[in-house]
C-alpha cells in the first residue's frame, strides 16, 4: 500500500459549512505530468512540479465545491462517490478509508495494480469556498 495523507478539512461558503475527515490525496507521475488526485472526491490537478499540481488541485477543488453547492448537488454527489451521509444534510462527513477508495475507485485501483508510486500531498487543500 502506498503512503498517504489524510486531513481534515472545513468548507463555509454562503450554502454550506462542511467538515470533512480523512481526504486522502496522493502526488504521482505519468510522463512529465504531476498529478495531484484525491480518490475520494475523483478529482485531480496537474502541472510541471508537485507545486504545479496541487496548486491546479486546490482550484479543481474550489470550482467543485462551489459549483455543488449552489447547485444543491453537494450531497448527491458525494454520496455518489462512496461518501458515509446520513440523510441529506451535512455536519460531519467521513470519506471513503483507502481500503474503501481501492474497491470502488478504478482509477485508484490502476494506478496501485501498475505500481505507479504514489506519494502523500503533504500541504493541506484550502477548502474554503468563495473565500
Amino acid at each position: 500500500m502506498p503512503d498517504k495523507l489524510s486531513y481534515n478539512a472545513r468548507l463555509k461558503n454562503q450554502h454550506h459549512e462542511v467538515e470533512a475527515t480523512n481526504i486522502i490525496v496522493v502526488l504521482f507521475e505519468e510522463g512529465d505530468a504531476h498529478i495531484a488526485y484525491a480518490p475520494a472526491l475523483d478529482l485531480s490537478g496537474y502541472g510541471y512540479s508537485d507545486d504545479e499540481a496541487k496548486a491546479s488541485f486546490e482550484i479543481v477543488l474550489k470550482n467543485f465545491l462551489d459549483i455543488t453547492t449552489k447547485k444543491g448537488t453537494l450531497v448527491s454527489e458525494l454520496k455518489r462517490l462512496g461518501w458515509n451521509l446520513k440523510g441529506n444534510t451535512l455536519k460531519l462527513v467521513k470519506s471513503p478509508s483507502f481500503d474503501e477508495l481501492l474497491d470502488t475507485n478504478q482509477s485508484l485501483s490502476r494506478l496501485v495494480e501498475e505500481g505507479v508510486p504514489l506519494r502523500p500531498m503533504r500541504k493541506p487543500v484550502k477548502l474554503f469556498a468563495n473565500a
